[in-house]
């Protein structure tokens, strides 16, 4: 090789090497959520990406597929399936669910599915063993403690129901077993009410008008995020407690449950490691280490109820 071509080669090596580079195009990050657009959750995880080292545009790019109904997750997983993205993020178990019927070589990100095994999305959370894997929601374990809570705010509260959907395994299981030995404990009597979205709200007021029902004990499932739904049980001048935030947003009085957005943001860890080569299928699905506790005031004034001061000092947010 001559002097000239030495040079060449030398350039070629110099010059074509980042222009491949930048050539790559970013990972495609699907985004899959029922409920409305959530741009604190979307930050949350945005801020975990650059934790990691991966810039918005250069290195990744987000892929929105939410707002349209849990009646079409089914049709919105199989559009990013079929845009090919390289990772997809759920918000919740119907979603992650359809996104795990759509396919099982994508990797899936979980943050609040509250028992990922009893969902049928993995086979332990050690070892996932599926396409599977991120953080999960412990919505169970927190049922005393929103009991504890539901108490405090409403001292004279001797009967509560828990609502929940049948055609959740994962809420069935919470209905049959947690429920009534969490109320045994802190000797509350309650009754559990089967509702499903598609049921008549009215007929389940109705119901909890005739049981005397003091107070609500609800889960995480998509009827609770509907502001319409919520104003019902605030019309009925029925102290709740919630398993999501945004239920007390939307009016609900109080919610007790893990930092969404931190749950969000530490997926973010789950995707670099897959990105660098790490298999879902090994990682392990990790469980919250922050907590939420969000109280309306503004529902609580409608209600009639003085928030104690003990909560007030407690809660990490207070809607007013």
């Amino acid at each position: 090789m001559n002097r000239r071509s030495a040079l060449l080669a030398s350039a070629a090596m110099l010059f074509g090497a980042p222009r491949a580079r930048a050539q790559q195009r970013p990972k495609r990050i699907g985004w899959l959520r029922p409920g409305t657009p959530d741009p604190e959750r979307l930050a949350a995880f945005k801020l975990g990406m650059r934790e990691q080292g991966y810039v918005e545009g250069r290195d990744y790019e987000m892929v929105i597929r939410e707002g349209r109904g849990i009646d079409n997750l089914g049709k919105m997983a199989d559009e990013l399936v079929a845009m090919k993205v390289d990772a997809i993020f759920v918000g919740g178990t119907p979603s992650a669910q359809a996104a795990a019927r759509s396919t099982r070589e994508i990797p899936i990100f979980i943050s609040s599915v509250n028992d990922p095994v009893a969902a049928g999305l993995v086979s332990n959370l050690a070892r996932p063993g599926t396409n599977i894997t991120g953080l999960m929601g412990l919505s169970d374990e927190l049922i005393p403690k929103r009991l504890e809570l539901l108490r405090e705010i409403v001292p004279n509260v001797k009967t509560f129901a828990f609502i929940y959907d049948p055609d959740s395994g994962v809420e069935h299981n919470t209905a049959q077993k947690v429920v009534p030995a969490a109320a045994a404990k802190l000797r509350l009597n309650h009754i559990v009410i089967a509702f499903r979205p598609r049921d008549s709200a009215a007929g389940l007021f109705q119901k909890i008008t005739a049981e005397r029902i003091d107070a609500l004990l609800l889960p995480n499932n998509y009827i609770m995020r509907d502001p319409a739904f919520i104003a019902q049980i605030v019309k009925h001048r029925l102290p709740a407690i919630f398993a999501i935030p945004e239920s007390a947003e939307a009016g609900g009085l109080l919610s007790y449950s893990p930092d969404v957005n931190d749950q969000t943001r530490r997926v973010a860890g789950h995707v670099s490691k897959v990105f660098k080569g790490a298999k879902p299928a090994e990682l392990p699905i990790e469980q919250p280490t922050k907590f939420e506790l969000v109280v309306n005031l503004k529902t609580a004034k409608a209600l009639g109820i003085t928030v104690p001061q003990t909560i007030l000092l407690r809660a990490d947010r207070v809607i007013e």
